[in-house]
Parts: structure tokens; sequence; C-alpha cells
């Protein structure tokens, strides 16, 4: 399982490879679930007190969810940096102005593709202290996950930025043998999960952020609990079908 290291912690790379404890996440999925010390992770009370402050985000939020969006890589562009060295791996993060998923894999099959190409699409937040914790999956593919913090995103302002990261999503699947992006796809979120997930970010921001805490905490996460088991603790679901696809330049 890939760690990130001091070049690599701007990726905020996650290996989709973890292991399946026994957990008691599935059980309690309004509690407290997991403490790491000081760390608790709350999925519904914490939630509660920013209910109003996402409901008046949503309400200012006006866009066009068919825009079209100009992607960030092309289509057979050659991205050295994930050649051979990842394997199985996520990667959210903020970039131009969008939203951007890596899925990065070796020799990604015919049917994998078209599944993230033209399956319907979930996605789910799970709020952390320090992070938050994204699930995806498209149509039967089971669920990948990237956590995320605005902390380690370069080259974005606050909160003005957050305005076009927080609306469109751009999934791009990386072959790791050759480094050739091999599919592209452009989702634009609900307008619930966007006010969601610009809240998330400008709860993080205000925190002290600590890179090697950041690091040891989901690296401990990692090892204890599944994609899947995180995705059923979520705090916000985004579904999305061709409605939601948006067309590209």
């Amino acid at each position: 399982m890939p760690t990130p290291t001091k070049r690599d912690r701007p990726l905020q790379l996650r290996s989709n490879v973890s292991s399946q404890p026994t957990s008691i996440l599935s059980k309690h999925k309004k509690e407290t679930i997991i403490d790491h010390n000081r760390h608790n992770f709350l999925c519904g009370r914490e939630c509660h007190a920013i209910n109003k402050l996402l409901e008046m985000i949503k309400m200012s939020i006006r866009r066009d969810p068919r825009k079209h969006v100009h992607p960030v890589y092309a289509y057979g562009d050659v991205l050295p940096q994930y050649m051979g060295s990842y394997i199985d791996a996520t990667q959210f993060n903020f970039v131009k102005g969008y939203s951007i998923l890596l899925i990065i894999v070796p020799d990604p099959t015919q049917e994998e593709l078209r599944q993230i190409k033209y399956e319907p699409f979930e996605m789910r937040m799970t709020c952390f202290p320090d992070t938050l914790w994204l699930t995806f999956r498209f149509g039967k593919l089971g669920f990948m996950d990237a956590p995320f913090t605005p902390h380690l995103t370069k080259g974005i302002q606050y909160p003005k930025g957050l305005d076009g990261a927080c609306d469109i999503l751009q999934i791009f699947v990386i072959d790791s043998v050759t480094g050739a992006v091999k599919a592209i796809r452009a989702i634009s979120y609900s307008e619930a999960f966007s006010a969601a997930l610009r809240v998330g970010c400008m709860c993080l921001l205000p925190q002290d952020f600590n890179a090697d805490v950041y690091d040891y905490l989901l690296h401990t996460t990692q090892l204890k609990y599944s994609a899947e088991e995180i995705a059923n603790v979520a705090t916000v679901v985004f579904s999305a079908n061709a409605d939601n696809d948006c067309p590209l330049c």
C-alpha cells in the first residue's frame, strides 16, 4: 500500500488496496465511530450544526448543470508522473477551477473503461475532523476512495476558488503501465453535494494542519477500514446518471 511521501503529499494519493477487518461501522451510523486518540470521527451529530449553512449555500448556487467543460487532460495524454509507480490508486484534488478524480490502474479493461465512462456514478463524503473522506463507485464496480484536505491543494484562492471546484468533477482513468489517459468524464455535482463540499473545505481551512499527523491518520484508517465501510457511514451521498454528464469541449 503506497504511503504519501513529502513529494507525493500534494497528490493526496490513496491506494484502493485495503484490509478487510471486522468493523462496527455499519452498526452505528449516527454516532462516534473511529477514535484515533484525540481524533474522533462523528458521522451525524457534528454535521447537524452546519445544516442551516448548507441550505443557505444551496440557495445561492445558480449554474448550468450541462455546461461545456474543457478537460484538464486530453485523451491519450501521457502523464509520466503516474507511469509504473501507482497501482490501483485514486486521487482527488482541485485543479484549474475543477474537482478532478484520477483513477490510476494498470492496463484497465474495456469493460472497466465503459462502466466508468457511461454507467451511473455515486459519490459520497464522510466528514472527519482532519479530512474529507470521499468514496466513489461506477456501475457495478466496487467502491474506491480518496481522502482530501484543501490544505494540500496548490494554486487555488479560498473561498472564491471553490465556485468552480465544487461545481463540476472531471474524472480521468490513467493506465499506470503507459501513463496514458484512457477515459474522460465530466459530471455536474448536485446542489446539495456542491454545498456540502464547500462547507467541508471551509470548516477544515481554519484548522492547524500538520502533514505528519495527517499522513498517520490516513495510514491507520486505511489499514483498519475498507472503502465500502467508510462509504456506509457517509454524511452526504450524490448519485448521478447521464443527465448529470457535461459535454466535453
